[in-house]
């Protein structure tokens, strides 16, 4: 397995994850100006998110099959809110998506990188430390107004920000599409 690409694309999924729910109260108060609406779409996204992580104790899917099916279904989640900016109802459709990527990538991306015996302490704590980089630096860049840079031009709207969102969500897939073929059937999780 190439651990070091595994990495690259667990910091790319885990800076979009932290950069989604650092701004997506805000998001949805900018589309309606009502605050009882972030509440809904919060509990949405959590709600989808804490779903999927007990659906997966079954491991119905090999983690390779849930990091390809969360990478498509969070670009399908930013894409949608690009076209459909104004909708709270597309926004919710768009916000399940969302937590349903998220519990699969990360647990997937864990289990791949406990595959290896010998560096599984050492992988799992890369990972953390990777986690915690992206938490912190995503929100900082956005805020910054470093975000054209990340092809995120945050003073043109945040429609912007899911286009940049799919970019980097694309770019995580064929990341790991790419990672070789000890990568492919590592485990039946």
């Amino acid at each position: 397995m190439n651990e070091k690409k595994l990495f690259t694309v667990s910091f790319f999924i885990n800076f979009i994850f932290s950069m989604l729910t650092a701004l997506l109260s805000l998001i949805v108060f900018n589309i309606n100006k009502k605050t009882g609406d972030i509440n809904i779409i919060m509990m949405t996204f959590i709600s989808s998110l804490l779903l999927t992580r007990v659906f997966s104790i079954w491991n119905f899917l090999k983690a390779r099959t849930e990091i390809i099916l969360g990478s498509i279904l969070f670009t399908a989640g930013c894409l949608i809110l690009v076209i459909e900016s104004g909708s709270m109802t597309w926004m919710f459709i768009g916000t399940v998506l969302f937590g349903i990527s998220i519990g699969l990538v990360p647990p997937a991306i864990l289990v791949l990188l406990s595959e290896n015996e010998n560096k599984r302490t050492s992988n799992l704590g890369i990972y953390n430390a990777i986690v915690a980089i992206a938490s912190v630096f995503s929100p900082i860049i956005i805020g910054a107004g470093i975000a054209p840079v990340f092809l995120i031009p945050f003073n043109t709207g945040w429609r912007m920000l899911f286009t940049g969102n799919s970019i980097y969500s694309i770019a995580s897939l064929v990341l790991f599409l790419f990672l070789g073929r000890s990568a492919m059937g590592l485990t039946k999780h």
